[in-house]
């Protein structure tokens, strides 16, 4: 049996989008109008979650 992945890599990334494609929010830092998205992967790069969602205003 192959060996099962030990670790994951989480990244979050800002998204430019338009109203029309649901909610969004001002990620100040980023100075981007859209959507924040998250990804977990494991060691061997397969999603394990993935979530988007309006930033929070502030820093």
């Amino acid at each position: 049996m192959p060996p099962s992945p030990r670790a994951g890599i989480i990244d979050s990334q800002s998204v430019k989008t338009n109203e029309a494609r649901g909610p969004r929010g001002y990620d100040a830092c980023e100075k981007i109008l859209g959507r924040k998205r998250h990804a977990v992967v494991n060691t061997e790069r397969r999603d394990c979650a993935l979530l988007a969602h309006p930033p929070r205003a502030g820093p």
